[in-house]
């Protein structure tokens, strides 16, 4: 199989927050939850010649998580089936696979490690 990027693709950011909110998190999910319903809408805009989709991670080691007090990672990882938060890399494959599928648009895919939301 050969990958090619398909020109017309747009990826928005998303989040898990959006799904279950989040105590202290109201405007974030909100937001977050808006951009799964402007990429829906999008998609449905400008389908067939531009395909709009969003990517809704989990936790993800980055620079602002790492700053995370201990006692509240430790928490938030006992609730990840994978037992770890998630690496740059397997959010970008995700988002890869979206920029090479000419068919999906309007999708939403979340990548969280099987998060249990409480």
């Amino acid at each position: 199989m050969r990958l090619t990027l398909v020109p017309g693709c747009i990826i928005n950011v998303s989040s898990g927050l959006a799904y279950r909110g989040g105590r202290g998190s109201t405007i974030y999910a909100a937001s977050k939850a808006g951009m799964i319903g402007f990429t829906k809408s999008l998609a449905q805009e400008l389908a067939p010649r531009i395909r709009v989709n969003a990517i809704a991670p989990g936790y993800v080691d980055t620079d602002m998580t790492k700053d995370f007090p201990e006692k509240w990672r430790e928490s938030l990882v006992s609730k990840i089936g994978m037992e770890r938060f998630g690496k740059v890399e397997e959010i970008a494959q995700v988002a890869l696979m979206m920029a090479i599928n000419e068919y999906m648009t309007g999708t939403t895919i979340t990548i969280d490690g099987g998060m249990v939301y409480e």
